[in-house]
């Protein structure tokens, strides 16, 4: 859904350029739906499961390699929902004060 808004963002952009407010609660709700992507996928515990399937060393050497990237990504995705919901968030007060007006300066 993040990505969806910020899709919508960009189209935004350039139909109505002049619109502030609607321009500004898009990128409000795209970071809201990226910390709510973030938070669910910490709170159903897939590190702790993926931790107690690495730790119980009961896979050959294919299935420790298997689980010891699935924690690496994992551990990258989430980081990525993460920046991605706080890059979103600084963005929000960039578009309300300068939203629309950044055309006609040089």
């Amino acid at each position: 859904a993040g990505a969806i808004l910020d899709l919508i963002d960009m189209i935004l952009c350039f139909l109505l350029a002049d619109n502030v407010l609607l321009k500004t609660l898009a990128n409000f709700a795209s970071a809201l739906a990226k910390l709510l992507a973030f938070s669910g996928v910490l709170g159903v515990g897939t590190d702790a499961y993926l931790t107690e399937l690495d730790e119980s060393v009961c896979f050959n050497p294919e299935g420790a390699l298997i689980v010891d990237e699935a924690r690496q990504m994992y551990f990258l995705g989430a980081m990525a929902l993460f920046f991605s919901s706080m890059f979103s968030f600084c963005l929000v007060p960039i578009s309300a004060l300068h939203g629309g007006r950044l055309q006609d300066k040089p």
